[in-house]
């Protein structure tokens, strides 16, 4: 996600850590990311997209993506490794897809 928003001139902001990340003390962190949720703002500085993981305690393990001013959302879930929306897998090019098109509808609604 990171990487996509400066490939499509957005920002990455990162909203909030796990806390067991903040909270580790001397143990080793063991999850592939300290970031629980993010956002992917335009250069207005409004935001686009808003994505959360959960946290890893949970058993069924997932992110949850909200498209800002409007009601559409995603629930990704693992599967064996990777992200699904439904049955489909959820890929990069998916999430740019999503992006270009937020981006793309906040430039026109400007």
């Amino acid at each position: 996600m990171q990487e996509l928003s400066q490939e499509l001139g957005l920002h990455f902001v990162k909203v909030s850590d796990f806390p067991d990340y903040i909270y580790r003390m001397e143990r080793q962190y063991d999850l592939p990311t300290i970031i629980a949720s993010a956002s992917v703002q335009n250069t207005r500085g409004e935001t686009l997209l808003l994505a959360a993981a959960s946290p890893r305690h949970v058993e069924d393990k997932g992110i949850s993506l909200r498209l800002h001013g409007g009601s559409k959302h995603w629930h990704l879930h693992e599967h064996h490794g990777d992200l699904l929306e439904g049955k489909r897998p959820f890929t990069r090019e998916r999430l740019k897809e999503l992006l270009e098109k937020a981006r793309d509808s906040a430039g026109t609604a400007a």
